[in-house]
């Protein structure tokens, strides 16, 4: 997973603070040992986390089409024939066969084929702490060649598998894909890796839903802090409030909620408890610019 990160760093020591190497010592048989530890590594290992949202293989006619839409996650295309095409701030890039293509979180897009297209597609989110996602500061379409379109192709088709092996394999499959697009200076993912540590109460406590349940005096006391201390923190290390974060989070939720699902916005409402369906539809054209309707209608993918 060391592949994710690129440095400029040439030697273990170079590495300091993310490298703790403990003074070497020597057996009673003679025998010297030397260990390095790596933190920044078990950290990222520990608490990165991919939820796949939806996934599914894509054989499709010239109907294949979506208008420009942004989509709060990820998109995954691993493309085995046709003739689709992306297309970004007027740009238009062919989907090739034997090519995998990322649209990171938040990047606009529009697309289509002219006859037709087969490609294995992955919405996901790939998160160091809720809201910080690994490929959110890239809106750029990236793309690399598969290494080998047959053995994708059967590796793909054991994610319809339910032993765990099949399952793990792809897993697997998954994160060995990613790893030319995630390339991350190192200096930004140890500030992820101490923003997710520093502020772990108040993540676990926004991923189970009951964030209303806690004044912030509580939330301030289960990271040890002052009111006051951790709303000064908050915003130094993110660069935005707690309210503002919170509120993104919802939005975030409900825009996935109504691209990926068909559920009434009733329903989406009260599943991100709100009480009145009109409030959060208030809520949402204040964030969103356009009501949950008409954002649904305009980035349905």
């Amino acid at each position: 997973m060391l592949l994710f990160l690129y440095t400029d760093y040439n030697t273990p020591e170079d590495f300091n603070p993310w490298t703790k190497m403990e003074k070497p010592w020597t057996d009673s048989q003679g025998v010297m040992f030397k260990k390095i530890q790596h933190p920044l590594f078990s950290g990222f290992i520990n608490r990165i986390n991919i939820n796949i949202l939806v996934h599914g293989h894509l054989q499709s006619g010239n109907c294949w089409r979506f208008g420009d839409s942004e989509a709060p996650f990820n998109r995954l295309y691993l493309v085995f024939g046709g003739d689709g095409f992306i297309e970004i701030s007027g740009k238009k890039t062919l989907l090739t066969p034997g090519y995998i293509y990322l649209l990171p979180a938040g990047s606009s897009c529009q697309g289509a084929c002219k006859t037709f297209i087969e490609k294995f597609y992955i919405h996901f989110r790939f998160e160091v702490y809720p809201g910080k996602d690994l490929f959110s500061e890239h809106k750029s379409l990236r793309f690399c060649a598969m290494k080998n379109i047959a053995k994708t192709r059967k590796i793909l088709e054991r994610a319809g598998k339910n032993t765990a092996a099949d399952l793990l394999a792809v897993k697997a499959f998954l994160l060995e894909t990613l790893i030319p697009f995630a390339r991350i200076p190192l200096d930004s993912l140890a500030r992820s890796m101490h923003i997710a540590e520093k502020y772990q109460a108040l993540f676990t406590i926004l991923e189970t839903g009951r964030f209303a349940d806690f004044s912030a005096g509580e939330i301030a006391r289960l990271l040890g802090m002052s009111v006051s201390g951790l709303t000064k923190s908050f915003k130094k290390d993110t660069g935005i409030s707690m309210r503002d974060y919170y509120r993104q989070k919802i939005i975030t939720q409900a825009r996935e909620l109504l691209v990926l699902g068909n559920s009434h916005v009733k329903e989406i409402a009260r599943s991100l408890s709100f009480n009145d369906e009109f409030y959060f539809s208030r809520f949402f054209k204040k964030a969103a610019g356009i009501s949950p309707l008409e954002y649904r209608k305009n980035n349905k993918l």
